[in-house]
């Protein structure tokens, strides 16, 4: 931003690096970006709406990974803290009924049977909690994108020039 002194310019600078901070869900730096711009600018650019939307990333609902996967020590419990409840019931009852299984094969001498349902059991109990911690990030991204989209609202088209070999370029940016 310093290849201008033109307000105009440093303001555009300002409002299109705040865009880039949204697309990165980098809020905090974004409002920074947008307090820059100075106050005529920032009519121009109806920052005050924008300004106040954004305000509101705090109030984002978030699912703690870490919370999900210990929840899951109990088979379905991450599911449940993400909301996905017919993938609890089905992490529960799968589980469940492979720690049956493998129960009544060891209290009945099968050994083999006993391990090898161990086994299998060890992987869906893994994908259990895998599962838990993937659908905490999809709900925080599924927010995230939503609360960006909200903000894509307010966007305002961008109309550029500049020199290119023999004229000039005219370029036009709307977001949709």
């Amino acid at each position: 931003m310093t290849l201008s002194t033109e307000p105009e310019i440093l303001d555009r600078a300002r409002y299109e690096l705040g865009w880039f901070y949204i697309d990165q869900s980098l809020w905090d730096k974004a409002n920074d970006s947008f307090q820059y711009i100075t106050s005529k600018n920032q009519e121009h650019f109806s920052l005050d709406e924008l300004m106040l939307k954004l305000a509101q990333a705090e109030q984002i609902p978030y699912k703690s990974p870490s919370v999900a996967g210990v929840l899951s020590i109990f088979p379905g419990g991450g599911q449940i803290y993400c909301n996905r409840y017919k993938d609890a019931l089905a992490s529960f009852l799968i589980n469940a009924g492979l720690i049956w299984a493998a129960w009544e094969a060891f209290d009945n001498e099968l050994y083999a049977l006993g391990g090898l349902i161990s086994f299998v059991e060890f992987g869906f109990y893994a994908g259990n909690i895998y599962g838990a911690i993937s659908s905490a990030h999809k709900f925080n991204g599924k927010k995230n994108t939503e609360f960006r989209d909200n903000l894509y609202q307010r966007r305002q088209f961008s109309l550029s020039m500049g020199p290119v070999p023999n004229g000039l370029a005219l370029g036009l940016r709307v977001s949709f």
